[in-house]
């Protein structure tokens, strides 16, 4: 912009009226008698500077960011896990039932053992399918033997054998003394034999 004429007059003090005189012409400066305070860069934020731009408030906004993100990635990672272990368990099913009926195919020449042959065949049935089903074997009623396995398609046929051979089982279990043993061999046989059946099914 243009100069802006100051009309100046000389005061009491003969300082002045020595440095600048009397008339009329464009201000000049003669000296500078102030100072900026100047602070060490980086102590202090500038005063102008937005709050949206500061470290801290940046800092506060990542942190539910980062907090969501590792939650997200823990709850991924244990459905992983949780869905391979299902994977696992249905897959090794018929390995660990057949394991299983062979360690009761000791038990075939031990008439002392009656109960715990036949409940160890009604155990690897009942377990084998909940492995298939991944339940609990706990879990594995008679009626809920019968849903899971007409859900999942199995012929009526193989049904009716998988429940007449635990109905054998609880007979030899749970029978009264006069009532007839039945052969273990055969249900073992059978056993072996719904099983074979199952996992082509299953």
């Amino acid at each position: 912009t243009a100069p802006v004429t100051v009309l100046v007059r000389p005061g009491e003090s003969f300082l002045a009226a020595r440095e600048i005189g009397e008339g009329h012409g464009p201000l000049m400066v003669r000296g500078q008698d102030i100072h900026h305070i100047k602070t060490l860069k980086g102590s202090y934020p500038a005063v102008n500077r937005p709050l949206i731009r500061h470290p801290i408030t940046a800092f506060l906004f990542l942190i539910p960011i980062v907090g969501n993100g590792a939650l997200f990635f823990t709850l991924n990672r244990k459905r992983h896990q949780e869905s391979n272990i299902h994977r696992t368990r249905k897959r090794h099913a018929w390995k660990s039932a057949r394991d299983r009926l062979e360690k009761t195919r000791e038990g075939l020449e031990s008439p002392s053992a009656t109960g715990e042959f036949f409940g160890a065949i009604s155990r690897t049935l009942t377990g084998y399918l909940a492995d298939k089903f991944d339940v609990t074997a706990a879990a594995m009623t008679r009626e809920k033997l019968g849903i899971l396995l007409g859900r999942a398609g199995i012929p009526q046929i193989t049904c009716i054998q998988f429940q007449r051979c635990l109905d054998a089982c609880d007979r030899a279990r749970f029978g009264k003394p006069a009532d007839p043993t039945p052969d273990r061999r055969t249900i073992l046989e059978d056993a072996e034999k719904i099983l074979i059946l199952l996992e082509k099914a299953l």
